[in-house]
């Protein structure tokens, strides 16, 4: 099976990591899947082609070869560090990602529209998706980093698959709680180590359940890997005793780097770990002369590349003429607080801010049977990272503890402001008084101090291996999952592609019998937007109207008659994917022939005609 194909590769390229940092499998592994990322985008990047960057990643990975064929003598060393609880967990992961993903497919409208759409663009094109040449319609802005890691997933197995996606996202995503989960821990044999990963990853995903409304976990947003890149990053910090050791500058700065990479709010993310980190260095006194070069380091590495990754990104689709959702340059804050008081700025930001801050003391954001606001939810987390410190004081310092307990209490002030000002002064006229997509948003620095919390509490729990604990953590899991609502559970089942397609596939298949890499004005009578996008993601590559799919069906003038006409007149063609009556007696005399009028038909427009093409 093709699946074999990403497994064999990452066996071998984080052997090459392994190699290279001299550390465990499961320490460095979400480093070598960052430094495929990297590669590829640098390749994007200078050379318009993914292609050199794959095979700079091959040759990585074939690298460990090459060096234990030469190095007969490292061999020990190199299975003690290889064949470690890592590298068992990590088959336990890939093997129940395998079955929980097997032909899963999208569930949600935005990975339609841009997420799934972002990495058919680049396989399609071997560029990135914010060129030209590019059909992708949002969020062009978007920064690249995990559609990369999918993109590469899709090359190793030949081809574009949704399953691939999510299936490389779970991946991506719950290897970052392996080093937690297994290395640094004894386990008596493999199989404890086996019940500890399964129990571990089990536990990881009913806890992240716990404060996922709309199963997002399931899809391809990037939402919580961003959450779960900053608690492994916090988590890595809290627990590592050489601060200014190469490996761990190096570490940092890719995990750093990837998190500018992953989404906008990865500035203020990034931010989070450099406080964690400089505090921790400044209570370890490890400012001395002798560290003066490792400073020089930490400058360079964590702060000043990070940033610059950040600001090169901007730049660069900026030099693309992308328009961009999330500009700095429209928040205002000296007009915020006169937002707030009702006294400055539009009446929709006036209304966004009124219903952001009360959502913040009255809005479930869990999928709990106990309703959980942001602010109930932010004080839940404070005490049970208290009681994890309590369980486990032994094997974590008091100022570390006290460092995080900061971290989630100035976090969740700094993301709500964070959040309170992108409602008012990006989201529009529309979004941010509807405060839309709330739950998730807020969800995401939930889900942060939820992955954080089982880091250490699955770490400080597993230090010495008791078959009574583990009966414990499986009790705690199975708690966790009775406070899910029943409504709610059900989204965390596989959805498995059936056999019959869906109406949008076979709209697509219409299209794509008559026209490729062309113009295609979509009407869909009563729909919200969502045929433009689901009908576009499975016929790209096409470009199609995003405005005026819905058209007026009471009082229609002959003014707005020709508005009409004069949009449609500027595609090749036209897909008339749902109507009825009224259409045809409001708009029938703008085809040529008012009765080829049908749905799910395809139009061609030519000499300023609308032309029946086929159904």
């Amino acid at each position: 099976m093709m699946i074999a194909i990403p497994f064999i590769y990452f066996l071998l390229a984080n052997a090459s990591m392994v190699i290279i940092t001299k550390k465990p499998f499961g320490k460095v592994l979400p480093l070598t899947f960052i430094l495929n990322i990297l590669i590829l985008l640098i390749s994007g990047l200078v050379f318009s082609t993914f292609n050199i960057g794959f095979i700079i990643n091959i040759l990585f990975a074939l690298y460990s070869f090459y060096y234990l064929v030469k190095n007969k003598d490292k061999r020990d060393e190199f299975k003690k560090n290889y064949l470690s609880n890592g590298f068992y967990a990590f088959i336990v992961l890939f093997i129940i990602a395998f079955l929980f993903d097997f032909n899963r497919v999208f569930s949600h409208w935005d990975e339609y529209s841009h997420w799934g759409e972002m990495v058919k663009e680049m396989f399609r094109l071997d560029k990135l998706y914010s060129v030209e040449d590019s059909v992708l319609q949002a969020h062009k802005d978007y920064p690249p980093g995990i559609s990369i890691f999918e993109l590469f997933w899709c090359k190793l197995m030949g081809g574009y698959r949704e399953s691939t996606l999510i299936t490389s996202l779970h991946i991506f995503e719950f290897s970052l709680f392996i080093p937690a989960i297994s290395e640094k821990i004894k386990f008596k044999n493999v199989k404890s180590l086996v019940i500890n990963s399964i129990i571990g990853i089990v536990l990881i995903f009913v806890s992240i359940s716990f404060f996922d409304l709309h199963g997002v976990i399931n899809s391809i947003y990037t939402d919580y890997i961003m959450a779960i890149i900053l608690a492994y990053a916090i988590f890595t910090i809290i627990f590592e005793k050489k601060l200014l050791s190469n490996y761990f500058i190096f570490s940092l700065s890719l995990v750093s780097i990837l998190m500018m990479l992953t989404k906008q709010m990865g500035l203020p993310f990034y931010m989070m770990i450099m406080y964690v980190y400089i505090i921790k260095i400044i209570y370890n006194k490890e400012f001395n002369k002798e560290n003066k070069k490792q400073f020089i380091k930490v400058l360079l590495y964590t702060i000043i590349l990070p940033l610059l990754v950040w600001k090169g990104w901007d730049l660069y689709v900026s030099s693309m003429y992308t328009l961009q959702q999330f500009k700095l340059s429209d928040i205002k804050l000296s007009k915020l607080y006169g937002i707030i008081k009702g006294t400055q700025g539009e009446v929709y930001q006036i209304t966004a801010a009124n219903n952001y801050l009360k959502a913040l003391k009255e809005v479930n954001i869990s999928s709990s049977v106990v309703s959980l606001t942001y602010i109930k939810s932010i004080f839940l987390a404070l005490i049970l990272m208290y009681i994890t410190y309590r369980y486990g004081r032994k094997y974590i310092d008091k100022k570390d503890f006290l460092n995080l307990e900061s971290i989630i209490i100035f976090g969740s002030i700094g993301y709500a402001f964070i959040m309170l000002t992108l409602y008012v002064f990006n989201f529009g006229e529309i979004e941010g008084p509807n405060i839309a997509s709330y739950d998730r948003y807020m969800d995401t620095y939930l889900i942060f101090c939820v992955s954080l919390i089982i880091m250490i509490f699955i770490r400080i729990f597993s230090i010495e291996y008791k078959k009574r604990k583990f009966n414990l953590l499986l009790l705690i899991t199975l708690i966790i999952f009775i406070f899910i609502d029943g409504v709610h559970a059900d989204k965390y089942k596989p959805v498995l592609k059936h056999d019959s397609i869906n109406i949008y596939e076979r709209c697509a298949n219409v299209i794509n019998k008559y026209t490729k890499d062309k113009n295609v004005y979509i009407i869909a009578q009563d729909s919200v937007g969502d045929f433009q996008y689901i009908v576009k993601y499975y016929a790209n590559p096409i470009n199609v109207n995003l405005k005026y799919f819905n058209l007026k069906k009471e009082n229609v003038s002959d003014e707005y008659r020709n508005k009409i006409k004069n949009k449609i007149l500027k595609y090749d063609y036209l897909f008339l994917a749902r109507s009825d009556d009224k259409f045809k007696e409001n708009y029938g005399s703008l085809f040529e022939n008012e009765d080829d009028i049908k749905n799910e038909c395809m139009y061609e427009i030519k000499d300023n005609k609308i032309i029946l093409k086929g159904c």
